[in-house]
């Protein structure tokens, strides 16, 4: 079972490598300047993901926050980028090389996402664990007592809950999660073959209201799909300022856990 299961992978693997190469060779056979232009910006902004991916020096200096915030920059390019695409007018065969384009690229990046993920979160929890060690070494040095762990008093909230039949935790993850409904756009790069996705994402609602994207906590398996819903938190940031949570009277940072159901309907 095992010599079976190794030649599928590698079956597999020499696929991927010549549907890579196929649709390399058919992008330089491009005569359409324009098109090939459109294909040479977005290579760029692949380009830079995958090098941000596979970089060790930014996966031990950068949070998991910041990395996905870099990376959520960078989505937002290729979305962008993408409409210069469809301004041209393409044909069916230029549809058909577009979608594998889009295919083979995003596997590759889909690839390296999910060990980032895996390192960026066990290398956060080090830190932690480290920083926490420390605290207790300088709180024998200076023979003080460690700060108790805060109880939250008022959870986050909104100006619009306050006289809402909801209670206010309802209240506040309903603002959250309607914002997700009308602002998520289902990614039409690739077709994935699967009927609906499910991810959950740890946010921070700050000292002064702001929400913060910490941690993909669960991936949806798709680069694109986690990365839109950054997206969507970034416009909640833009736009929406909370009510922070209350601890002795002071505001204080706050962690949530939000899961976001996909629905994929394709034609």
């Amino acid at each position: 079972m095992k010599k079976l299961f190794l030649l599928v992978l590698l079956a597999i693997s020499i696929v991927s490598i010549a549907q890579e190469k196929n649709v390399i060779n058919d992008i330089k056979k491009i005569k359409n300047k324009e098109l090939a232009k459109a294909f040479a910006t977005q290579d760029i902004v692949f380009d830079e993901i995958e090098n941000f991916l596979i970089s060790e020096e930014i996966n031990k200096n950068d949070s998991l926050q910041s990395s996905i915030e870099k990376l959520s920059e960078s989505y937002n390019s290729i979305s962008k980028n993408n409409s210069a695409f469809y301004a041209l007018k393409l044909n069916k065969k230029e549809f058909e090389l577009l979608d594998n384009y889009y295919i083979y690229r995003l596997q590759k990046i889909d690839s390296l996402y999910k060990p980032f993920l895996t390192k960026q979160t066990a290398s956060n929890k080090q830190k932690t664990d480290e920083s926490k060690t420390t605290k207790v070494e300088e709180t024998k040095v200076e023979n003080t007592t460690i700060e108790e762990t805060k109880i939250i008093e008022s959870a986050p909230s909104h100006e619009s809950c306050i006289n809402s039949e909801l209670d206010v935790n309802k209240c506040f993850q309903n603002i959250i999660l309607n914002k997700v409904r009308n602002n998520y756009n289902v990614p039409e790069y690739r077709t994935i073959g699967v009927p609906q996705l499910k991810l959950f994402l740890n946010l921070n609602i700050n000292k002064t209201g702001k929400l913060e994207t910490k941690n993909i906590l669960r991936s949806s398996g798709y680069f694109e799909y986690d990365m839109e819903a950054v997206r969507v938190m970034s416009i909640i940031k833009k736009n929406i300022t909370f009510i922070p949570a209350y601890s002795n009277g002071k505001p204080v940072n706050c962690l949530y856990v939000i899961p976001i159901n996909v629905a994929i309907i394709e034609d």
